[in-house]
């Protein structure tokens, strides 16, 4: 109850107040922002008069795209009217759930949780409300992001995807090389005349394997590009325009279209082709081979610079967010 002088609240077993909260996050600015005024107002849950004294932290959970948690900090009593104030800058826009957690002496530990939808715009956090604490807002606080080893449900698209990717990218990887390695005149002596033809026959299981490995390939990387992006990602206009609004966002979009190219530009390098007669197949299968082992000295290069980029670009978006930059 902001505004009200506080007495003592009524006792309970061990001589602590149960404690009941309430939780409000709003943008400093009307305009919106990452910079929140954190408000946890408590009262006595028999008498209902405000609980003044007690330890009140909160900390915050980002649960969509993916798992981020910010270290705690301690709010500040407003005189001693159970509102307990201080700012918090969340380190970038999406699905945030801020806990609170209240200890003291005459209280009894008590725990709530609020989820909060923070955009660079101007729209109200899920659960707020018009009022506010009274007094002056603690210092504004920038939490330092702690990465956690607990992986939540949110985690389950984009590790999946990552799994595909992996294991289409081996699938491609074994049939291609077999390819190559049948089809080149230096490496071709490796394998006896009843294997390489097993090999670069038209419709071997090798040919089969290499051509939906390297499609799926493809498909799971520009899935896994989307939904393992800073933000939230998908295939349309406006959210590639909201993505440009982020910091760095216009470097990641970038260097991710760069990867995808690339990755498509190798599946479309490897192919062996398999035309004509077998001797005139084995000339063309030759020239090709030898065309992908001097094309991969560069792209394979390329595409782990680019692969090592978008991660470094992946945490540039996070941390210029946290600063606000």
């Amino acid at each position: 109850m902001p505004g009200v002088r506080g007495v003592p609240a009524a006792a309970h077993s061990a001589g602590k107040a149960i404690p009941r909260f309430s939780m409000e996050s709003r943008p400093t600015d009307s305009a919106g922002g990452l910079l929140h005024e954190i408000t946890v107002t408590i009262w006595d849950a028999d008498s209902r008069e405000p609980v003044s004294g007690a330890e009140v932290t909160v900390e915050a959970e980002m649960v969509v795209p993916h798992q981020m948690t910010t270290l705690p900090i301690k709010l500040v009593e407003q005189g001693e009217t159970g509102v307990y104030v201080g700012r918090l800058r969340y380190p970038m826009p999406a699905e945030w759930t801020l806990r609170a957690s209240v200890t003291g002496q005459t209280v009894q530990e008590a725990r709530a949780e609020l989820p909060v939808s923070v955009t660079l715009t101007g729209f109200p956090s899920p659960g707020a409300t018009s009022g506010r604490g009274g007094g002056e807002a603690g210092s504004d606080v920038r939490p330092s992001v702690q990465i956690s080893g607990r992986l939540s449900g949110s985690d389950a698209l984009p590790v999946a995807s990552l799994l595909a990717h992996s294991v289409f990218a081996a699938i491609w990887a074994i049939a291609t090389l077999l390819l190559v390695l049948a089809a080149h005149p230096r490496t071709s002596a490796w394998f006896s005349d009843e294997a390489r033809r097993t090999v670069l026959k038209r419709r071997s299981l090798v040919r089969i394997a290499a051509s939906i490995g390297g499609a799926m390939l493809v498909l799971t990387g520009i899935a896994n590009g989307l939904v393992a992006a800073p933000f939230r990602l998908t295939p349309t206009l406006s959210s590639v325009r909201n993505a440009t609004s982020y910091p760095f966002g216009n470097i990641y979009l970038l260097v991710l279209a760069g990867k995808i190219v690339l990755l498509f530009a190798i599946v479309l390098v490897n192919r062996i082709p398999h035309r004509g007669s077998e001797e005139s197949m084995q000339a063309t299968a030759a020239s090709a081979a030898r065309f992908a082992l001097g094309a991969d000295f560069l792209l394979f290069p390329a595409l782990l610079v680019l692969v090592v980029l978008l991660k470094y670009v992946h945490v540039l978006v996070h941390v210029s967010a946290a600063l606000g930059s």
